[in-house]
């Protein structure tokens, strides 16, 4: 003979909505991690850029190296004037940034969200 306790056998309600938040953090986890990934992978190319601008002085070819890092780093093709270069006075800071937009896909709706991202990072040369 089993005991239960309280009277109650097999799953409770507690443990329902457990299993229920579990769920939802496993689909939220895999609906934005990819996003936070490529935001890190593109901040990365970006800043690379950035102290590139303290041995290279031509800003077109920082604008190339830019989205060149870009394309490397996150896989995302993109126009090399899409990517920003700009210089203090002094050229001791170089400042590089990129816009864009990712859209995630609610499943199984098809509702969508778009998500803008502006990154700039900046780089002293000391």
């Amino acid at each position: 003979m089993r005991r239960s306790i309280r009277g109650q056998e097999g799953l409770t309600v507690v443990a329902v909505l457990v299993y229920i938040l579990i769920a939802a953090a496993v689909y939220l986890a895999i609906l934005y991690f990819p996003l936070g990934l490529r935001y890190y992978e593109i901040r990365e190319a970006v800043g690379h850029a950035a102290n590139l601008g303290h041995t290279e002085f031509d800003d077109n070819y920082l604008h190339y190296k830019c989205s060149e890092f870009i394309r490397r780093g996150a896989g995302i093709t993109i126009r090399p004037e899409e990517c920003q270069v700009r210089r203090d006075r002094s050229g001791a800071r170089i400042i590089t940034s990129y816009t864009y937009t990712e859209t995630v896909h609610f499943v199984p709706s098809d509702h969508k969200e778009f998500y803008k991202f502006d990154i700039t990072v900046e780089s002293d040369a000391r």
